[in-house]
């Protein structure tokens, strides 16, 4: 039984926290790259990256945010910012930007921490996709 200070109480809330936050985050960075901010068109050009690439990471990183507040989508958004995060830290590191490397790894432990926590939504919506399929497909 869930009370207010059980122990599953508090995962529940620690997994929501994170999930906000992180979506909080991702969201306001992804719209900022939308908007076309002169810091980040100056930063892609800077790092000899395309414009069009602001775009792509703009809509993983709001896409993903807007993921991360659905459970049942958490993992995809987790798994879609965790290969945003990846690209930056690369391109932080070949640009010897350790510090924004370092929160970009720590970004992605968060992200990992908090699609693992939220997994049984979308194994659940995995497992009906399949059986979903199967009932479609013909048997011998």
């Amino acid at each position: 039984m869930k009370t207010l200070f059980s122990t599953e109480s508090r995962k529940e809330t620690m997994i929501w926290g994170l999930s906000i936050l992180m979506a909080g985050l991702f969201m306001v960075t992804g719209f900022n790259k939308l908007m076309g901010f002169e810091h980040y068109t100056s930063q892609f050009a800077a790092w000899g990256l395309p414009t069009w690439m602001i775009l792509v990471v703009g809509l993983m990183e709001f896409g993903g945010g807007l993921c991360m507040l659905s459970p049942k989508l958490v993992g995809v958004g987790a798994c879609l910012l965790g290969v945003d995060m990846a690209g930056a830290a690369i391109t932080h590191m070949l640009h010897m930007e350790g510090m924004q490397a370092l929160t970009t790894v720590v970004l992605m432990i968060l992200l990992s921490v908090a699609g693992y926590m939220r997994r049984e939504p979308l194994m659940e919506e995995i497992k009906e996709g399949r059986d979903f399929i199967n009932h479609l497909l013909p048997h011998h």
